[in-house]
């Protein structure tokens, strides 16, 4: 799915009417995320699961048309909880 597609389909929308596109929200979830991580050996792993995050449908169903900051702040910590159970990301 392209940036284009995933804005149109669950429209991120900042509070001043901004729509985010997938890469801005990658970009801010990673950085929070690297911020959280306490292990060093996870942190070059983390931009391919917040990936992951955002391209499950049942994690976005839930947060299409929520503001940027919520979307970040769940896909960062959905990323870390999923690097601490070593799910499998495929």
């Amino acid at each position: 799915m392209t940036d284009k597609e995933w804005q149109a389909r669950y429209q991120i929308t900042s509070t001043k009417g901004k729509l985010w596109t997938r890469s801005e929200v990658i970009k801010r979830a990673v950085d929070m995320a690297r911020l959280l991580a306490r292990e060093q050996a996870v942190r070059p792993v983390i931009r391919t699961v917040i990936e992951l995050v955002l391209d499950d449908e049942a994690f976005m169903r839930s947060h299409t048309g929520n503001v940027p900051a919520r979307v970040v702040e769940d896909a960062a910590f959905e990323a870390l909880y999923k690097l601490v159970r070593k799910e499998p990301t495929s």
